[in-house]
């Protein structure tokens, strides 16, 4: 009667002896049956695999009315493994049956029961002492918490915690699988490591990251990285790349069944890792070959930068004329006509219709009613998707701000070598008068040092910024470029941007930048000086012309104007007057500049120490040290 009635009690369903204890919630004899303490004993241990088998399902009824397919996979392995453990009661059911009906007596003892059941209630102890430690758990944490009973020293838990792990881990690799290889992402339920936030088109940083909260540990953090990497390659490949690589994407992916999803972990590894390859090397063909990238990066470093000197003196030539004029009456159109003649005037493989459509021009806004075109004209080249994922918006703007800075100081030396040439115009005119040729001779020794002054920062800063782009060139050849993916071109690019930062970092200090800006500032108010010798060298010529008609007056019959007479006599007395305000205005500009060179000189001493390589350019033959009795330290070489 106790064996027909385990029976029903194996399954979790109350019998006619054996029932579930509301209170203790566990099958046990009724208190009814009269039996001895140490059969109720054996009973209880019997009937505990039935209290287990209630407690499993009703787990699988709860969880099946949850979400994800991490879990659905578990559960639809237990309720196996449950089956597996009701046949097995329906086998000694079977055999009770037979056993029951045999003439010879019954050979089925209790004990022999306990015996049958043993390794039985210890899987079904595993079982629901899994499902319990599971039931608030999804997708990386869930596979984690079975894939660790396959270390487990009892054989027989481990080989279920095998299947139990195959059958969760069969869906997560499904998605892993999708997404390295294809780049897509199926996680409504939000059970995998990787999260994506946006489209690939916004932002290649953030449009998908790894939770590590969700992460097994079937995948290394190395390993997620890879395949975090694949799959963003992959999504960007699959959004922009054309139909010719994405069937060579699909060609060289393969296939690769999830029969047994634990023995496969190692096939997992070198899957990720070949993905990663493959998508590396994919992305690295289409940048290079499709959109061109070392083409643009080279056309930044030679027209925003100006690493081109042609193209340099040919937009100043051109543009000069416009730039002279107030800030609140530039045209835009008309500097992208001098930009445009500009470029159109280097050789034709110098400047492509592509590299030619992508520069323009940036006017920015006037904050003083004094700025000219000069101060507010900057170069700008547009790049678009996916380059701009590279050269990203922010990084442009600091671009476009080492190039006016560039810009500027090639404006001081185009002005300071334009005003020379005037002076040295105006010396052959001036050659009789002997004071005046002294002064413009001591003006023109004075713009040449400006000249050189401005020439020697430019080619500084020129030097600097050309090693820095040397040295990303360096970066794009290596071999691991081609295998590293988009990271390893951004990371790149950030380190040409911080290296220019740091080489420059003494021009972005605000005690030089104002020290040079006042030098600069006094040379290019030096026009004015000669701007107004110009002026002094045409009354000059006006005097001399009177001088030559009262000369041939006075040679004939007719007499001679009153008005000339009196110009002639007050001419000398304004002579000496204008020369000498133009010799107290120029000996002004000379020792300011002069002043403002020496505090710029040991301004530079003293920020870098007295190793400055940009003060060993400025006074490379000791000429200001000597002049001024200071040291300027220990010179490093220039930049090269």
């Amino acid at each position: 009667m106790l064996l027909r009635d385990l029976v029903f009690a194996l399954q979790g369903m109350d019998g006619s002896l054996i029932r579930m204890d509301e209170r203790t919630m566990k099958m046990s004899l009724t208190s009814n049956v009269k039996v001895s303490e140490s059969v109720r004993q054996l009973v209880d241990k019997i009937a505990e695999c039935g209290t287990l088998c209630y407690r499993i399902r009703k787990s699988i009824t709860y969880f099946a009315k949850t979400t994800g397919t991490v879990r659905q996979s578990l559960f639809r392995a237990v309720e196996t493994v449950l089956r597996e453990y009701l046949k097995t009661v329906a086998c000694f059911e079977a055999t009770v049956a037979s056993a029951t009906g045999s003439t010879e007596g019954s050979t089925m003892t209790l004990r022999k029961t306990l015996a049958w059941f043993s390794e039985t209630q210890t899987r079904m102890h595993f079982l629901d002492s899994l499902l319990r430690e599971c039931q608030d758990l999804h997708g990386g944490p869930l596979i984690t918490a079975v894939h660790k009973y396959l270390s487990h020293g009892n054989a027989d838990i481990s080989s279920i915690a095998s299947v139990l792990a195959g059958e969760a881990l069969r869906p997560f690799y499904a998605t892993l699988i999708e997404f390295v290889r294809y780049g897509n992402l199926q996680d409504p339920h939000h059970e995998f490591f990787v999260q994506q936030n946006r489209t690939p088109s916004e932002s290649w940083a953030t449009s998908h990251t790894i939770v590590l909260d969700r992460l097994p540990t079937v995948i290394s953090p190395n390993l997620a990285a890879k395949a975090l990497l694949a799959g963003k390659t992959r999504s960007f490949l699959a959004a922009f790349a054309d139909a010719d690589a994405m069937d060579l994407e699909v060609e060289t992916g393969g296939e690769m069944g999830l029969e047994n999803a634990v023995g496969q972990t190692e096939d997992i590894v070198a899957l990720i890792k070949k993905e990663h390859q493959l998508a590396c090397q994919q992305l690295s063909h289409l940048l290079t070959e499709k959109y061109s990238m070392r083409s643009h990066l080279r056309a930044v470093r030679d027209f925003i930068y100006f690493g081109r000197g042609d193209f340099a003196s040919a937009l100043i030539e051109f543009s000069s004329a416009h730039l002279a004029k107030p800030a609140a009456s530039m045209f835009r159109h008309a500097l992208v006509s001098c930009l445009d003649q500009a470029l159109l005037s280097l050789p034709r493989d110098a400047a492509p219709a592509d590299i030619r459509e992508r520069m323009d021009v940036r006017l920015h806004e006037a904050t003083s009613p004094k700025h000219t075109g000069w101060d507010v004209f900057t170069l700008e080249y547009r790049v678009d998707f996916p380059l701009d994922v590279i050269l990203t918006p922010p990084a442009m703007a600091q671009h476009g701000n080492v190039s006016h800075f560039l810009w500027s100081l090639r404006r001081v030396y185009y002005s300071t070598t334009n005003c020379w040439a005037r002076v040295n115009a105006m010396q052959r005119v001036a050659v009789k008068n002997r004071e005046f040729s002294v002064d413009l001779k001591r003006l023109q020794l004075f713009l040449l040092e400006g000249a050189s002054f401005a020439r020697k920062t430019c080619e500084y800063a020129t030097a600097v910024v050309h090693k820095c782009w040397d040295q990303l060139f360096l970066l794009l050849d290596k071999p691991e470029a081609a295998t590293s993916g988009l990271d390893y071109y951004i990371s790149a690019h950030d380190r040409l941007l911080a290296e220019l930062r740091n080489d420059l970092f003494i021009f972005y200090n605000q005690t030089i930048k104002a020290k040079l800006a006042a030098v600069l500032s006094v040379l290019l108010k030096s026009e004015t000086v000669v701007r107004s010798y110009e002026h002094y060298i045409a009354l000059l010529s006006e005097h001399e012309r009177r001088q030559s008609n009262v000369a041939r007056l006075r040679s004939g019959s007719w007499s001679i104007l009153a008005e000339d007479e009196a110009i002639l006599e007050s001419f000398s007395t304004q002579q000496l007057k204008l020369l000498a305000e133009r010799r107290a205005s120029f000996q002004h500009a000379a020792r300011q500049f002069q002043g403002d060179l020496d505090e710029l000189l040991l301004q530079l001493q003293k920020e870098e120490k007295g190793e400055s390589p940009l003060a060993m350019v400025l006074d490379f033959s000791g000429y200001h040290k000597r002049r001024n009795g200071f040291d300027h330290g220990k010179y490093c070489a220039v930049p090269k």
